[in-house]
């Protein structure tokens, strides 16, 4: 019966914490008609260890996933924040063995750092049509982990990277940082920055100025790593909350990427 209902399943959620499934379970559970995988709960490192490292067993015909060959939107929902970044024996190599992705969305991430990792770990010969990350910088620590651009990373189309409620403009750097190393056709990138964190300066200068002039400085960045603006749909806002009419200051930059000579 178990067998039969894994494969008829049009989705799969695999929700993480405790022991991992035992190998016993690893002939039943094979979803062949599954398109859509979410993975949730991966909100520490004993988290991350509970993903049956049977789940990644490629098959040897495809050479894809074994058990899910034909996940093609995946959901990673990333809250750790104890600073464990994405194992190979948990999570990651499974993400390698999901050879027909054209959609990922990683949510809830402590920093962008851990999505470049998880990005590198996906199949480099992957045709991703969409990418949505976020981060909560709220969440977990605003430290960013470093992100090679030695990696290898799948092609992606379109990506779109948001952070919210940041207290500073780094991550808005670490976006630019990101897309840089991933190297998307197209990009989207918003973050909502609180006016607080940054400072007035002299000359009468105000809060806005400093939000715009941080703007223009991550525009000057994208530009460096071969990225057009098509867009700044930037507002600096008004972060006073006895206003009711007032919203946060908001940044909203679409990129897209520049032909390279060499």
């Amino acid at each position: 019966m178990i067998k039969d209902m894994c494969s008829t399943a049009d989705e799969v959620t695999l929700r993480c914490g405790g022991r991992p499934l035992d190998q016993s379970w690893a002939g039943l559970l094979v979803f062949t008609k599954a398109t859509t995988l979410s993975v949730r709960g991966l909100t520490s490192s004993r988290a991350l260890s509970s993903v049956p490292q049977w789940m990644a067993a490629k098959s040897d015909t495809t050479g894809g996933n074994r058990h899910l060959p034909n996940i093609t939107s995946l959901v990673l929902d990333l809250g750790v924040c104890d600073g464990v970044p994405v194992g190979l024996d948990g999570p990651g190599t499974l993400l390698g063995t999901l050879d027909r992705l054209t959609t990922v969305s990683l949510t809830r991430l402590p920093n962008l750092g851990v999505a470049a990792f998880c990005l590198s770990q996906l199949p480099p010969t992957a045709k991703l049509e969409s990418v949505k990350v976020q981060t909560r910088a709220s969440v977990c620590s605003s430290e960013v982990l470093a992100i090679s651009d030695c990696a290898r990373y799948p092609h992606i189309a379109s990506m779109t990277v948001e952070v919210i409620n940041s207290n500073t403009m780094s991550g808005l750097a670490s976006g630019v940082a990101l897309i840089a190393a991933v190297r998307p056709a197209t990009v989207c990138l918003k973050a909502t920055v609180y006016l607080t964190s940054l400072h007035d300066r002299e000359g009468g200068e105000g809060r806005e100025a400093e939000f715009r002039r941080e703007v223009e400085q991550c525009i000057d960045q994208a530009e460096k790593a071969h990225y057009g603006l098509i867009a700044d749909l930037s507002r600096a806002g008004d972060d006073d909350d006895d206003d009711e009419e007032g919203y946060p200051p908001r940044v909203e930059l679409q990129l897209v990427r520049l032909p390279t000579h060499s």
